[in-house]
């Protein structure tokens, strides 16, 4: 199991870092586009036909690793092929929207597989009325990268010159993950940070919609007690995982 869990992973970040088929598709015939409201996810699908024949796809946008490589893995898997799956998540399933989920109820029935990732997505997909023989399981998560103690030692000394703080002497709060309404940082460092005492720094890492908004929060707050990072590279993020006090 380990050896297929590890397999899974290198898997996702190959996709996330190198997607496939990641471009406009000029002469594509369908488009088709996707937009989680609760994490941000945005997502293009381009497709050239032939009949019922897929003879060309590619997609673009933006979202988390696991989205990008599960566009990038689609991609590869449905490039000349007939047969249609597609991934239902629970909180589509339940979505306030009764027109909404009538067209997305209709659309799953339509595919030869239906995706979830967890056995209570599954649970829901089948009270929902989807056919049961045809739902998959495939559960999704990356373990996160650790890192050698002296590559950590290294990054968290030339991190805490850069910065002026010391994980050790200070305590450190990490907010680490794509930068949406829904995760409310914004409206932490307008109405929540005066609530911390003063001897803690918050760390904000990740991209998004978001990250302009917090920037122009930083340059007015003007303090030391927030370093917003904005994207990282993974070992800069593992470093602050396994050193921050609470993540």
């Amino acid at each position: 199991m380990s050896d297929l869990r590890e397999l899974y992973q290198q898997v996702i970040l190959d996709h996330n870092k190198s997607p496939r088929n990641f471009k406009l598709l000029e002469d594509a015939d369908h488009t088709s586009e996707g937009f989680n409201p609760l994490c941000g996810d945005h997502i293009n699908v381009y497709t050239k036909m032939d009949g019922d024949q897929i003879v060309d796809i590619s997609f673009q946008g933006s979202g988390c690793a696991i989205s990008k490589a599960s566009a990038s893995l689609m991609t590869d898997a449905l490039k000349g092929k007939t047969r249609f799956v597609t991934t239902v998540f629970g909180a589509e399933m339940t979505f306030g929207s009764t027109i909404a989920q009538n067209l997305m109820k209709r659309g799953a029935r339509c595919c030869d597989r239906i995706v979830v990732i967890s056995e209570n997505s599954r649970r829901l997909a089948v009270e929902w009325g989807l056919p049961a023989e045809r739902i998959e399981i495939i559960y999704v998560g990356v373990e996160p990268q650790l890192l050698e103690l002296a590559r950590d030692r290294e990054l968290r000394v030339e991190f805490e010159n850069r910065h002026g703080l010391s994980f050790e002497r200070c305590d450190v709060v990490l907010s680490l993950g794509r930068q949406i309404p829904r995760k409310g940082v914004v409206a932490f460092l307008e109405h929540g940070l005066s609530h911390l005492r003063a001897d803690i720094t918050l760390i904000i890492v990740g991209d998004g919609p978001e990250l302009p908004r917090l920037r122009e929060l930083e340059a007015k707050l003007a303090t030391k007690r927030v370093i917003l990072l904005g994207a990282v590279d993974d070992e800069t993020a593992a470093m602050l995982r396994n050193n921050a006090g609470l993540f």
